[in-house]
């Protein structure tokens, strides 16, 4: 059974080739990044490095939680409810940096 057409949307007429296309471009990047480590191995590349780029993660990552492209997936009433929780009484005015 077909789905109602949205306004809002596209048909997308050849979906194994949209897949394809999607599957080639998310696994090429990251075989080929792996190949390059598997070749550098040893001569340029050392487990220091591979210690240093994953303590440099950790630490961006921890820095920007709250900035992660997740947080930009979030609704206007799910970013008011914290603050309708923490203050009494709950307005759509945001807050002042003061308190």
């Amino acid at each position: 059974m077909p789905h109602p057409q949205r306004e809002d949307s596209i048909v997308i007429e050849h979906e194994g080739v949209d897949r394809l296309a999607n599957l080639i471009v998310t696994i090429v990047p990251l075989a080929l990044l792996g190949f390059a480590v598997f070749l550098a191995w040893g001569n340029t590349l050392h487990w220091q490095d591979i210690a240093v780029l994953a303590i440099s993660y950790v630490l961006t990552v921890a820095g920007n939680h709250g900035r992660l492209p997740t947080a930009s997936l979030r609704t206007e009433a799910s970013r008011r409810a914290p603050r309708c929780a923490r203050s009494s009484p709950c307005s759509d005015r945001p807050r002042s940096r003061g308190r």
